[in-house]
């Protein structure tokens, strides 16, 4: 039994580049309808496309995934046969043309803005630099830079420095002074090599480190101990 099939809104104009296929599905039977004409401005409501190449699309949405058109233009390039998959939502940003290698096993990816736990041997090929805190006249040696470049401004400066956490590294250096009788004294709140360290002359410094419940003079280059 013939079916009749009404197609409308079909344009006169021959196409050149050949016929264009439709699909039809009814009681079970599929059918192609061919049109030799070309299609435009055509609109089609809820059509199954079989395997289309669709070439130049317009598209706000495929499989729910809604897509935001770029001004001019964009590419989304995935290898063959690798799966991108986004468990959060995320933004990326960076400098255009630029490779991130990532490591080649499963890892989480350090932070450069806060304090970070690091596991296994980390080798550096350049130099690590740590921030230094300037400090003038009496005050605290704080414990959150690598170094304290301290200058006195009279004799008998007192300076504090509060506990740090275990296996923190902290260096004083006394750089500067106004007078040639200037001092120095670092009083931390708790150290283990006794109570005070005076600084009498510029270019003494001493190298703490923080074990336990206490700091401790790794390295102590002229101050003086009591």
């Amino acid at each position: 039994m013939a079916t009749k099939i009404t197609i409308s809104n079909l344009p006169a104009t021959s196409s050149s580049s050949g016929a264009d296929e439709f699909v039809l599905v009814q009681s079970n039977l599929t059918k192609k309808i061919t049109n030799t004409n070309l299609f435009t401005s055509v609109t089609l409501t809820s059509p199954t496309l079989v395997t289309p190449a669709l070439g130049v699309a317009t598209a706000t949405s495929v499989n729910k995934v809604a897509i935001t058109a770029p001004a001019t233009s964009a590419t989304l390039t995935i290898a063959d046969g690798k799966t991108l998959t986004c468990n959060n939502s995320i933004t990326f940003a960076g400098t255009d043309a630029t490779t991130m290698t990532f490591p080649s096993s499963n890892a989480s990816i350090a932070r450069t803005d806060a304090a970070q736990t690091f596991t296994g041997t980390q080798t550096f090929a350049g130099a690590v630099v740590g921030s230094v805190q300037s400090l003038s006249g009496p005050g605290a040696v704080n414990v959150t830079t690598v170094t304290t470049a301290f200058t006195s401004t009279a004799t008998g400066n007192a300076l504090t420095l509060a506990d740090g956490v275990a296996g923190q590294l902290k260096a004083i250096v006394y750089v500067a002074e106004a007078a040639g009788a200037d001092t120095g004294v670092l009083t931390p709140a708790n150290f283990g090599n006794g109570t005070t360290i005076t600084f009498n002359a510029v270019g003494e410094s001493v190298l703490l480190q923080f074990l336990g419940t206490d700091w401790w003079i790794v390295s102590n280059n002229g101050a003086t101990v009591a």
